[in-house]
């Protein structure tokens, strides 16, 4: 099996010898090989957004079945948005990679590292139905004020997109590269506006 490693620093020169430290030590525990191991590494990069080039090619990996599991320091390290997250687990569990997360003693290969993966997955889906759900009633409130509640259109990179596409990319998956600080965008919006675009070009 192909161990992705996926290490975030901060810009605490501290954080990452502690990353560093606390990885080798478990893979020299479970006696885990250079030759089985792939690294991906974002240094100085916000955990806020998806939007870093190692992570973006870590889900590549993950949709690309390329990689077996998916080790970390902690849950923070691979994002501290919660839609990303999101995302994160759902492609995980999509695509049957295990998630190991060494400082939380959490792996997923493992009966009880399973249950509190399921627990994150659970918990994860509720928030995003109950965020969901809050944004339409809030919507429908708007509206039977008077008010308009439509965002401005965003502008989207449909070549870069599609590339996303051709290398296996989910439609979650994609919104979440695509979101940074200043813009927000939702995998349905993105799947309907690239299908648009796909029938404009005679696709």
């Amino acid at each position: 099996m192909k161990y992705a490693i996926y290490k975030r620093y901060s810009t605490d020169k501290q954080d990452s010898l502690t990353q560093d430290k606390e990885i080798a030590d478990w893979l020299e525990y479970k006696k885990i090989q250079h030759s089985e191991t792939s690294f991906f590494i974002d240094d100085a990069e916000s955990g806020s957004t998806g939007n870093r080039a190692d992570y973006r090619r870590l889900l590549i990996a993950v949709k690309n079945k390329e990689v077996g599991a998916v080790v970390a320091y902690k849950l923070d390290r691979l994002s501290r948005s919660n839609r990303d997250l999101q995302n994160l687990l759902y492609e995980l569990k999509e695509n049957d990679v295990k998630l190991i997360l060494v400082s939380d003693n959490i792996d997923t290969s493992t009966t009880q590292g399973k249950m509190l993966f399921d627990l994150y997955a659970m918990f994860a889906e509720f928030e995003r139905n109950t965020i969901l759900e809050r944004t339409r009633a809030g919507r429908r409130r708007a509206e039977q004020l008077g008010k308009r509640c439509h965002r401005p259109r965003i502008n989207l990179n449909f070549l870069q997109i599609d590339k996303y596409r051709t290398s296996g990319l989910s439609f979650p998956a994609i919104a979440s590269l695509l979101t940074g600080q200043e813009t927000k965008v939702t995998s349905n919006t993105v799947r309907k506006r690239y299908y648009e675009w796909k029938e404009l070009r005679g696709n």
